[in-house]
């Protein structure tokens, strides 16, 4: 958004490719898979907004919806530790170690769906070492808890500590947003 508002009101258009290129080089220099991804899956977003803003909008937000409702099949609809035992081996530990923590904070949500354990509550029922003998493997660098602060997933922070209906209202809100969002989606600036 800097740099089209640099490109297109300030007509600082210099500025606007090196603040690009900044961005792009730091997260290209990252050492993480999910920041190219998100590069490359922000600047087709980025373009698509230029050519049909509407059209942008709606992919954008159905493909997180669906995203989001594959993350939750696959998190309450499989077994308990097939899932990260299965991607032992294949995926690199950080990514296994994840799919253990939403496995552990899906097995918690199951336990108390509707009311969720209370603000905060990822801090109180992580801590938890991972066991050798569920054949996962121990993940030494975060020191191998089940949950380390938080879920690293909104989604699944929120269910935990707010239960269904926090995760509602706060579906709602973002609703909220993203029709705000819709309305403006004509306004080039917007």
């Amino acid at each position: 958004p800097a740099a089209y508002l640099l490109w297109f009101q300030q007509r600082r258009r210099l500025l606007a490719v090196l603040l690009l290129a900044l961005v792009a080089a730091v997260l290209l220099y990252l050492p993480m898979g999910a920041t190219k991804m998100a590069l490359v899956l922000s600047a087709a977003a980025g373009g698509l907004a230029l050519l049909w803003p509407r059209i942008a909008i709606a992919l954008t937000c159905s493909g997180a919806v669906l995203v989001g409702l594959a993350m939750a099949a696959l998190l309450f609809l499989a077994p308990p530790g097939e899932v990260a035992t299965a991607a032992a081996g294949r995926l690199p530990d950080s990514w296994t170690h994840r799919l253990q923590i939403w496995r552990y904070t899906a097995d918690h949500i199951a336990e108390r769906p509707l009311e969720g354990f209370g603000f905060d509550a990822s801090r109180r029922i992580g801590g938890q070492l991972v066991s050798p003998t569920r054949q996962v493997p121990l993940v030494t660098g975060n020191g191998g808890q089940r949950l380390p602060l938080h879920p690293h997933s909104m989604p699944l922070q929120v269910w935990l500590e707010l239960g269904v209906i926090g995760l509602f209202a706060v579906a709602f809100l973002m609703f909220g947003v993203l029709r705000l969002i819709w309305r403006m989606a004509w306004d080039p600036p917007g």
